[in-house]
């Protein structure tokens, strides 16, 4: 179920010695080297592992560091906190998505939001447990919610989008109700413990049932809510004219 890339010969001046490229002189504040880019994904793998196993107050940066063999300073490089590895998790997850569905869209909106679902739960299987110990996490840290609650707005809208939901039809409303679903699902994966995920497939079906049917009444209610509010703007539009003219 689960599949990017840039005349005239003039007076000849004496050079002055050509300095060292910055690419291979770049240091730290410490005077290292700038570390290569292929130590990222090792460092992310290792905080991953490292919550997976102890939960993500345990990855810390001198954890990691330990974990992958390298210094502190590597690690502060590619991340400043835990919530940017974190992050970087999750938007791997999305990216593969992305990557895997795009040859299996069709013209069903639903079939295609169900194929992405499950695909992205497929891809997080890689890191069940470090997801798993997410939510208790994020219990922990309560003024990281709005960011977090951004992050997963996006996410969704997104994920409305490639699954060739009509344009129109992808509101703030619609994003909100879907994103409560979809937390809904994530509960019901990380209680599934089958090879094939088949109580996961089920649910998401059924809870795509359920938001089939609340979009069709957001389709009835939309024009009735967007005339209260062209008309609650004309009031307030006129009781200013008329406070001015007093």
């Amino acid at each position: 179920m689960a599949q990017s890339q840039r005349g005239n010969q003039t007076k000849v001046k004496k050079k002055k010695a050509a300095k060292p490229k910055a690419a291979t002189t770049k240091k730290s504040a410490r005077g290292r080297k700038k570390p290569s880019e292929d130590m990222r994904p090792l460092l992310l793998r290792a905080a991953i592992d490292i919550a997976g196993r102890d939960g993500w107050e345990a990855a810390t940066h001198a954890a990691i560091a330990a974990e992958a063999r390298c210094s502190v300073d590597d690690v502060n490089f590619f991340f400043e906190d835990i919530w940017d590895i974190l992050f970087e998790m999750l938007d791997g997850i999305e990216d593969r998505t992305q990557s895997e569905v795009g040859d299996y869209m069709t013209d069903n909106w639903r079939d295609n939001l169900l194929e992405i679902l499950m695909t992205r739960f497929d891809f997080a299987q890689e890191y069940r447990d470090a997801l798993k110990a997410l939510p208790r996490f994020a219990a922990r840290h309560p003024l990281q919610g709005k960011r977090f609650a951004y992050r997963l707005y996006e996410t969704m809208k997104r994920m409305l989008y490639l699954c060739r939901l009509e344009e129109q039809r992808i509101t703030p409303v619609a994003i909100g109700a879907f994103s409560l679903l979809y937390l809904s699902l994530v509960e019901k994966w990380a209680k599934d413990e089958s090879p094939d995920l088949a109580p996961t497939m089920a649910a998401v079906d059924k809870r795509l049932g359920w938001f089939e049917q609340a979009l069709g009444y957001m389709d009835y209610t939309a024009p009735a809510c967007h005339a209260a509010h062209t008309a609650k703007g004309k009031v307030k539009k006129a009781k200013q004219k008329i406070k001015e003219a007093i």
